[in-house]
């Protein structure tokens, strides 16, 4: 799950200040790999291992518009 909140403030009537803040895998789940191909040996359609590169990740952004 993803999210992301955003709030403008104006500076002046021409110039804003923008916060951002995104999260990605908010809730830190794992993401599973496929399961085995072959079904013919024991343990062939388990799922073995989680997805590489898949913690939770926040950013965020401070945006300056003249």
């Amino acid at each position: 799950m993803d999210f992301s909140a955003i709030k403008d403030f104006h500076v002046t009537e021409a110039q804003t200040v923008q916060f951002r803040a995104e999260l990605f895998n908010m809730f830190n789940h794992p993401q599973f790999q496929i399961p085995g191909a072959n079904p013919n040996v024991p343990g062939g359609q388990a799922i073995t291992s989680t997805l590489t590169d898949n913690q939770r990740e926040v950013q965020f952004a401070l945006r300056y518009t003249f």
